[in-house]
């Protein structure tokens, strides 16, 4: 019997069940597509907000140079904008010109504090658009408040990494963390802390900056002390730390889940400040700067979760103006002291390792013996191990030595 053409009931059952299959797949996918499309048109009509604020900052400084701040419903078209217009949202602008947003447009809610440059985006729930308290350890610290002059808390700017750092003697920077005093070095950006190690903690509530000692401990070398040799017992012995073990009076870290793992710049610095170098141009050869005697394959960068202090770290600290104006004098040959003064927590009675090599000459951050991670040298050098804790730890305290930070 011949068969007529078509499909039996068999087969279209089958074609539906694959169709419906391919739908379920890609559904979520297309839906994802779209949700993602809308969440950054929003973002971008949060920056549209922001930048229009910023015009107007400008241009009532420029017209008043007595700008007191203002807020914006933006709900009211009060603001000219382009792009999608919020449903409802203000914009504070503070008589510094920061500015904080929230906003929403019925799906989204987009905010900015203050202290922060990006845009969250998030989903509105409850038809609120709020800012979320900041309780991490970065802003406990940030909380402070900074000072533009003396010991004390300072804004970076942007072109020397940005964040915040400690500058000056002894400003309140102590924290206590896995039973070890630290200074804190910086804030970042990102709100991971930099800290740096100072001793072992006597006391469980109680900090004290170690000025002749807290260096766990020194080797004396008899060749160069190179950072990219793979068998260098600094470098060993901070990865051995990395792993859980104890070094000398280093006592075993038990929280390293705490701290970040790191992409360390240890490019060597050539920076001669008399001959027309600035601090980005450290900052520069520290990320990318290459010793002639290393191989072109050898990287800038290393990967540990503790390493060494850079010699911008110093440079940043220090509230000497030949430091902070960037007129140093040339740092071949010389002492970072020498160069900046004793203006700086960071500055101890006994020389200690950076990481970064200084070809031709020796640097380190030390006002006894000079020398650094590239060069001979016979002296008994310290190690004080630096880290950067996670963005999410919480802190309380007010770095002070009877009161200093505490990580939870």
């Amino acid at each position: 019997m011949k068969r007529k053409n078509g499909f039996t009931l068999i087969e279209l059952l089958a074609v539906i069940v694959i169709l419906a299959i391919i739908a379920l797949i890609t559904s979520p996918i297309v839906i994802g597509v779209i949700d993602k499309s809308r969440k950054e048109a929003f973002r971008d009509s949060a920056y549209g907000v922001i930048e229009a604020g910023r015009i107007y900052y400008l241009e009532s400084v420029a017209d008043t140079n007595a700008f007191t701040g203002k807020t914006f419903d933006l709900s009211k078209g009060e603001l000219k904008l382009s792009g999608e217009k919020p449903k409802e949202g203000t914009l504070e602008i503070k008589d510094d010109g920061k500015m904080i947003l929230m906003m929403h447009n019925g799906n989204y809610c987009a905010t900015k504090s203050e202290d922060k440059e990006t845009v969250e985006i998030s989903k509105l729930a409850d038809g609120k658009c709020e800012i979320q308290e900041n309780n991490s350890g970065a802003q406990t610290i940030r909380d402070m408040g900074v000072v533009t002059s003396g010991d004390g808390l300072y804004v970076n700017e942007p072109n020397l990494g940005g964040g915040h750092v400690f500058k000056g003697t002894n400003p309140n920077n102590l924290l206590l963390f896995d039973n070890k005093c630290w200074s804190v070095i910086s804030v970042e950006d990102n709100d991971e802390i930099k800290i740096i190690y100072e001793g072992e903690a006597a006391d469980s509530t109680i900090c004290t900056r170690n000025g002749d000692g807290g260096s766990p401990g020194t080797w004396q070398w008899n060749a160069s002390n190179n950072w990219h040799d793979e068998d260098l017992s600094v470098r060993s012995k901070l990865e051995g730390i990395a792993s859980g073990q104890r070094w000398n009076d280093f006592k075993k870290m038990t929280r390293l889940d705490k701290v970040s793992d790191h992409a360390w710049n240890v490019g060597a610095v050539t920076v001669d400040i008399y001959s027309g170098g600035s601090i980005q141009e450290l900052l520069e050869q520290e990320k990318n700067g290459k010793d002639p005697s290393w191989s072109t394959e050898i990287s800038s960068k290393w990967n540990n979760k503790l390493g060494l202090i850079n010699v911008s770290d110093v440079v940043k600290s220090s509230t000497s103006s030949r430091c902070t104006s960037g007129v140093w004098g040339t740092m071949i040959g010389a002492y970072l002291p020498d160069i900046c003064g004793n203006e700086s927590y960071l500055v101890k009675n006994y020389a200690y390792w950076t990481l970064n090599a200084v070809t031709n000459g020796n640097v380190a951050a030390s006002s006894g013996n000079a020398s650094n991670s590239g060069y001979l040298s016979n002296n008994f050098l310290g190690v004080r191990p630096v880290l950067y804790l996670n963005s999410d730890v919480e802190i309380t305290g007010t770095g002070t030595s009877a009161d200093p930070f505490v990580v939870a």
